[in-house]
């Protein structure tokens, strides 16, 4: 299932935000892309929030020694 445009807030060790828009992706995708982003900035960033037009559904927090956490929050309405 397609969202329409989706939204990744990545928020820097050092406390300041980023923010960039994708387009034509599903959750699942930006999920793998959040991730990407954690692993590939090596510590620039603690976390990433996934955003839809309807708010925050899912928060990805930077690797540990286990593997990457979320919190999920879904609250997309299907119609």
């Amino acid at each position: 299932m397609k969202i329409g445009i989706i939204k990744l807030r990545c928020l820097r060790s050092d406390g300041r935000h980023e923010s960039t828009k994708l387009e034509r992706l599903n959750l699942d995708q930006a999920h793998v892309i959040a991730e990407r982003i954690l692993q590939i900035g090596n510590g620039l960033y603690t976390e990433v929030e996934i955003c839809t037009e309807n708010g925050c559904v899912e928060t990805v927090h930077r690797y540990d020694a286990v593997g990457a956490t979320s919190s999920k929050v879904w609250s997309i309405l299907v119609q």
